[in-house]
C-alpha cells in the first residue's frame, strides 16, 4: 500500500533506531518468487507424466487409471506445484515491495512448519527407518539433514521475522497494518492446519474415497460423500476461526474430537494391508507394497498423531475465543 509524500518525509526525518533489513528481505523475496515461478513452470510438465503411464506409454501397466496409486500421486504432485506457485509468487513479490502482509504471512507459514513438521517428520522418518533398503550409514547421513530442515531452519527464520529490525523495516515501508495482522498469529496457524486437512481429505477421493467411520472404512460413493461433508465443515470452521467466533472454536473442538475417536477406532481394526485393499488399488500396485515391513501393522499410532497435535493447537488458541472478545473482521 502506498503512502503519501508527507508520511514518507516524516519517516525519513525520524532516526531509524534499527538495522534496515530491506536488502535481505528482497533477497529472500527474490528466492521465493523464483521458487514460485519454477513451480508454475513444472506444473504442466508434471501433467505430462500421465501420458507416460497410459496405454502405449513408456511406464504403462495394467490398472493405471483414476483410482490407482500412481494416478493419485501424479495428481497430488501437480496440485502441489500449482499451490506452491499460488503462494510463492505473490509472497515473493510482496517481499520485493516490502509489503507488511508478507511478514505476517511468513510467520504464519513458518509456525505452521514448526507445528505440522513434528508429526510429519516423525512419520516420514519412521517409514524410512522401517524400510528394508535402509542402511545404518543412510540413517546416520540423513539424521543431520532432517534436524536442519526441522526444527533448526524454521526456528532461525522465525527468529529473523520476529526480530525488531524486520518488523520495523516492513512498518517503515508500509505503515498501514494488513488485514492478516488483525487475526492472531496462533489462530492463523490453526487455519492453515485445517486447510491442510482439506487437501488431505480431497486426495482420498482419488483412492476409492476411503474414510474412517467409527470402526468401518467407508469407500466408493459413500466414502466420497463423507469426505465431501467433512471438507465443507472444515471450510466453515476456517471461516469462523479466522473471524474469532466463539461457537466456531467449540465446533472445531467437537469435530476433531469425533474425527480423532473415529480414526482411532477404525485404524485399530484395519491394518495397512487392509487399508490398501479398501483403496481398491490394481494388483500390480498392491505387489509394490507387499515387501513393506509394517504392511500388517495397525496404523492407529501413526495416523492419530497429527490429530492429537491439532487438538492441542485448538486448546492453545482457546483464549482468543472468549464470548467477551470482539471478533476480528478482515477487510
Amino acid at each position: 500500500m502506498s503512502t503519501s509524500p508527507q508520511i514518507h518525509t516524516l519517516l525519513e526525518q525520524e532516526a531509524p533506531g534499527y538495522a534496515d533489513r530491506s536488502r535481505i528481505l528482497r533477497v529472500i523475496g527474490g528466492a521465493i518468487l523464483l521458487l514460485g515461478i519454477t513451480a508454475a513452470f513444472l506444473g504442466p510438465l508434471e501433467v505430462q507424466a500421465f501420458y507416460l503411464f497410459i496405454e502405449g506409454g513408456r511406464f504403462h501397466y495394467e490398472g493405471f487409471r483414476f483410482g490407482s496409486f500412481v494416478f493419485a500421486y501424479i495428481a497430488a504432485q501437480t496440485v502441489g506445484y500449482y499451490a506452491i506457485a499460488a503462494v510463492c509468487i505473490p509472497l515473493g513479490y510482496a517481499h520485493l515491495r516490502l509489503q507488511r502482509w508478507a511478514g505476517a504471512a511468513m510467520l504464519t507459514l513458518l509456525w505452521f512448519w514448526m507445528v505440522a513438521g513434528l508429526p510429519l517428520t516423525a512419520i516420514l522418518y519412521l517409514m524410512f527407518l522401517t524400510s528394508k533398503a535402509t542402511s545404518v550409514a543412510e540413517v546416520v547421513l540423513t539424521l543431520p539433514l532432517t534436524v536442519v530442515l526441522y526444527p533448526v531452519l524454521p526456528w532461525l527464520l522465525i527468529r529473523f521475522y520476529q526480530g525488531h529490525a524486520v518488523q520495523q523495516t516492513f512498518a517503515r515501508s508500509d505503515p498501514v497494518p494488513a488485514w492478516l495482522e488483525r487475526i492472531p498469529l496462533r489462530v492463523r496457524v490453526v487455519c492453515i492446519i485445517l486447510m491442510l486437512y482439506i487437501v488431505a481429505l480431497y486426495s482420498l477421493v482419488l483412492v476409492n474415497g476411503v474414510f474412517p467411520w467409527f470402526g468401518v472404512m467407508l469407500t466408493g460413493t459413500t466414502g466420497i460423500l463423507a469426505l465431501d461433508a467433512a471438507t465443507l465443515v472444515l471450510a466453515g470452521l476456517i471461516w469462523g476461526l479466522a473471524r474469532q467466533y466463539a461457537p466456531a472454536w467449540w465446533l472445531a473442538l467437537i469435530d476433531f474430537g469425533l474425527l480423532t475417536l473415529s480414526t482411532l477406532i477404525t485404524f485399530s481394526r484395519y491394518t495397512y494391508r487392509e487399508m490398501l485393499e479398501a483403496m481398491a488399488l490394481p494388483p500390480h500396485e498392491m505387489e509394490w507394497f507387499q515387501d513393506i515391513p509394517f504392511i500388517d501393522w495397525y496404523p492407529a499410532p501413526v495416523v492419530i498423531g497429527p490429530l492429537l497435535v491439532t487438538l492441542a493447537c485448538l486448546l492453545v488458541i482457546r483464549p482468543y475465543f472468549s464470548d467477551a472478545r470482539v471478533p476480528a473482521h478482515p477487510a
